[in-house]
């Protein structure tokens, strides 16, 4: 009995591991989300970098060769975390976004009162 025993034990064990090696990709991918940012202000921006809040550095530009006018929108896959987003203006002004929590897809709006209170953006350049 104790062979029969053992032998379930070991059937369980053999199935509770493939059902975690099954399971363990999709749960990965549920943990990178998507962030929107809605540019609602009068600025275009150039540039848009991210960089988790534990780095001391930035990703390369996401817009890549494009920009970011207002009323337009762009959409970035991240991983669950917390995300600093760095925007870009023409002239080499640029605003942080700080420590935006990432637990489930998300949209951010950058509007001229948020840039005006927070960065040194000058609201008439285009």
């Amino acid at each position: 009995m104790n062979t029969n025993l053992a032998s379930k034990i070991a059937t369980v064990c053999y199935a509770a591991v493939v059902a975690l090696a099954v399971s363990a990709p999709a749960a990965a991918q549920r943990s990178r989300y998507e962030v929107t940012l809605y540019n609602e202000s009068e600025v275009t921006f150039h540039s848009v970098h991210v960089s988790s809040v534990y780095d001391r550095s930035w990703e390369g530009d996401l817009l890549g060769s494009d920009t970011l006018p207002p009323g337009y929108h762009f959409t970035v896959e991240v991983p669950a975390g917390r995300w600093d987003f760095r925007f870009m203006d023409l002239y080499g002004n640029s605003c942080i976004l700080h420590n935006v929590i990432v637990d489930r897809n998300a949209s951010v709006e950058v509007t001229n009162e948020w840039l005006a209170s927070y960065c040194t953006f000058q609201i008439s350049r285009r």
